[in-house]
């Protein structure tokens, strides 16, 4: 009697039942809460956009009021994987050393900041004050291009904070510039353990505001002079352009040489969605190639184009852009005939960009392999180190991206598809193979634990609901990384002359939680029973 008299005095057992005297049964109109949250999504929805055009509009404006702007090789600015805190020691200058021409190397000593952690940010610690600047491992920030666009876009502090005066429920808001560097607000730290491979112009939100939907088709030379250090070369180019694409491009890659294969055979005379899934095969694939005998340039180039023109006619992948990458060390003709045949209809209209990718530091003759980028508005490259691979292949986005620039006055509104805040995307591949390897090392340490049992119908169950379980409860916050909507706007140079040159400066954003969504439609997702 002790016992239910103390669970009836906790669980307020007649108070719950009292109130229930009081309830009632109310019809609700499903389409009335439906209509209610869509409502509610869309004002959701025009406040992060109308924050995003404000951003573009004052980089375009500022970009062009400091178009004269004399780079500072001396600026100091909020580098978010340099700067320190107050109770942090501030480094000491280096050893005076020259760099490659022979000049002192350049040292700025970091700037001092405050962080305060911030639950709207993840409890990350931030200061609603400033922005700061992160940089990419392979981008030098005392370039010329690179510190004036730092420079002026420090501007855009003032808009960053009227944002989020405005719509207290902004995440992270950023500028991210065509020549490496992202301006994000507000400032924090940047994780760089175990290392940094972050760089806003591989990013989804980046490359579709950057450039329109598209169709590529990379042909890799496959000759018998492919190897070695070309080979790993013409291998990196490959997996560079890939994280270049996204869900809306197709892709598929195929090596020449006698015969022209494509690198995954159920892909066969087919463009695949450049899903993450897709893109891991490909790369799995690439690197199992090896090159043999000579290279059949005109099979090759009819193949691409042929599979581009059937895809175009049959209203089939992105249907907009179409391009064809050649990644070789020479060619021996400019092959013409098979250009005029399919890319020479039109004139002045060609259907298909050519880019092409010359690998190799000794190279006899460029003129052939060149002239196919030149003469089918492509962009034509020489390759002959691992170290300027990346940057030398996101040349391509700015040329991509002329149609679009050319306009200048159409901002198209990009939304991505969710994905998850990680740094960098192969890390996720990575992390998929530990965790098969994790797998593999406790069936091992079961197996030797129970031995032939293992094999049985019930542990062979047991382990697949186990692992089902683990699957289903992955937690949806992490501290690792969170899920993401990302809305961005690119960003043109509004001089005169930028439109001969289609100039890029890059593209304006703004990150949308999932978990915000959540809490905005918890109320219409709770506590509604409807008749």
């Amino acid at each position: 009697m002790e016992l239910f008299h103390l669970g009836d005095f906790i669980t307020r057992r007649k108070e719950v039942q009292e109130s229930f005297k009081q309830a009632q049964v109310v019809s609700r109109s499903g389409a009335k809460i439906v209509e209610n949250m869509a409502n509610e999504i869309e004002m959701m929805m025009d406040l992060k956009i109308s924050a995003v055009k404000r951003i573009m509009d004052t980089a375009e404006n500022t970009a062009l009021s400091h178009q004269h702007l004399k780079g500072d090789k001396f600026f100091s600015y909020y580098n978010s994987k340099e700067m320190i805190e107050p109770h942090e020691p501030s480094p000491t200058a280096p050893p005076r050393e020259l760099d490659d021409a022979g000049e002192p190397k350049i040292f700025v000593p970091p700037k001092e900041i405050v962080l305060t952690p911030k639950t709207e940010f993840f409890n990350m610690a931030v200061n609603l004050s400033v922005s700061s600047v992160h940089v990419p491992t392979n981008v030098f920030d005392r370039a010329l291009d690179v510190i004036k666009g730092i420079q002026w876009s420090e501007n855009l502090d003032q808009i960053f904070r009227d944002n989020y005066k405005n719509d207290p429920t902004l995440s992270w808001q950023f500028f991210g510039s065509s020549t490496g560097f992202m301006r994000q607000f507000p400032a924090s730290k940047w994780k760089t353990e175990p290392v940094d491979l972050y760089d806003c112009r591989l990013r989804s939100w980046f490359i579709e505001a950057a450039t329109s939907p598209k169709d590529i088709i990379i042909l890799m030379d496959g000759s018998g002079s492919m190897k070695g250090q070309r080979l790993d070369i013409a291998k990196h180019v490959v997996n560079t352009i890939l994280d270049t694409l996204g869900t809306n491009d197709f892709v598929n890659i195929f090596t020449f040489n006698e015969e022209v294969l494509p690198v995954v055979d159920c892909f066969e005379d087919a463009l695949v969605q450049a899903n993450l899934a897709n893109i891991r095969e490909l790369k799995e694939k690439i690197e199992d190639f090896k090159p043999k005998s000579i290279a059949n340039f005109t099979a090759a180039l009819t193949k691409a184009f042929e599979i581009l023109e059937d895809y175009k006619d049959g209203i089939k992948g992105a249907q907009c852009n179409q391009a064809i990458m050649i990644i070789s060390d020479g060619a021996p003709f400019s092959y013409e005939e098979v250009f005029d045949q399919f890319n020479g209809r039109e004139l002045p209209f060609k259907p298909v960009r050519v880019f092409t990718y010359l690998i190799g530091k000794e190279v006899a003759d460029v003129k052939d392999i060149k002239w196919m980028a030149c003469a089918n508005q492509g962009y034509y490259v020489h390759l002959s180190d691992m170290a300027e691979v990346r940057e030398m292949v996101l040349n391509y986005i700015p040329v991509m991206a002329r149609p679009l620039v050319l306009g200048r006055h159409e901002h198209p509104v990009i939304w991505t598809q969710v994905y998850a805040d990680v740094v960098d995307m192969k890390m996720s591949d990575w992390l998929w193979e530990m965790k098969q390897c994790d797998d593999q090392r406790d069936d091992v340490l079961e197996y030797r634990r129970v031995r032939y049992r293992m094999l049985e119908p019930d542990e062979v169950h047991r382990r697949d609901i186990r692992r089902k379980k683990q699957a289903w409860n992955q937690p949806i916050d992490s501290d690792v990384y969170q899920f993401m909507i990302t809305v961005s706007m690119p960003v043109f140079d509004r001089r005169e002359n930028a439109t001969r040159i289609a100039n890029l400066l890059g593209v304006a954003g703004t990150d949308v939680p999932i978990r915000d969504i959540k809490k905005l439609l918890s109320p219409f997702l709770v506590s509604q029973y409807y008749i």
